[in-house]
C-alpha cells in the first residue's frame, strides 16, 4: 500500500530539483540588494551562507545531511527576514524622500522583493522536504520504530540499549 501511495504521489508531484527554488531565491535576494542600504549586514551574510549550503547540497547530489542543513538555514533566514522587516523597514520619511522619486521607488521595490522572498520560503522548504521524502522513501516521514516500540515495550528497551542486531537505522554496538 505504501508503494501505491508513493507512486500516486510521484505522478501528482514530480520531483523538483532544489536548484530551482534556490535560483528563484537568489534572483529575489539580488533584487532586494538593488537598494540594500536599509538592510543590515546579517541579511546578506545569512542569505549567502544559505546559497553556499544549497550549492553544497547540489554538489553532493542532494544528500539528506546537506538538505537538512539547508532547511535549518532557510528557517533561520526566514526568522532574520521577519526581524529585518520589523526593525529596519524604511519609514515614511524615506518614502517621501527629498523630492527624488527614484530613491523612494528603489527602496519600495527592494522591500517588496524582500517580502516576496519571505513569502516563498515556506514553499521552498516544502520542496526540500519532499525531495528528502522522494530520496529516502516516504517511510522516513513516519515514526515506524516508535510505532513498533509502542506495541512491544521490550523492543523499546532493546532499541535504547542498541542491542538489536539487524534493525534498520540502529547500529549494533555489541563488542565482538
Amino acid at each position: 500500500m505504501a508503494d501505491t501511495d508513493s507512486s500516486a504521489l510521484h505522478s501528482l508531484f514530480p520531483r523538483i530539483p532544489i536548484a530551482v527554488p534556490m535560483f528563484v531565491h537568489f534572483i529575489l535576494v539580488c533584487l532586494v540588494l538593488i537598494d540594500g542600504a536599509w538592510l543590515p549586514a546579517v541579511y546578506e551574510f545569512s542569505h549567502f551562507c544559505c546559497f553556499a549550503v544549497a550549492l553544497w547540497a547540489i554538489h553532493t547530489n542532494e544528500r539528506v545531511q546537506s538538505l537538512v542543513m539547508l532547511i535549518a538555514l532557510l528557517l533561520f533566514t526566514t526568522l532574520t527576514d521577519i526581524v529585518v522587516l520589523a526593525l529596519y523597514f524604511p519609514g515614511e520619511e524615506t518614502a517621501n524622500g527629498d523630492g527624488d522619486n527614484t530613491v523612494a521607488r528603489t527602496w519600495q521595490f527592494s522591500a517588496a522583493m524582500c517580502i516576496v522572498n519571505l513569502l516563498l520560503k515556506p514553499l521552498s522548504t516544502v520542496v526540500i522536504v519532499y525531495s528528502i521524502a522522494m530520496q529516502e522513501g516516504f517511510e522516513c516521514l513516519r515514526f515506524k520504530n516508535a510505532d513498533n516500540a509502542m506495541k512491544n515495550p521490550s523492543r523499546q528497551q532493546n532499541l535504547e540499549e542498541g542491542s538489536v542486531s539487524g534493525s534498520q537505522g540502529f547500529p549494533s554496538y555489541q563488542s565482538e
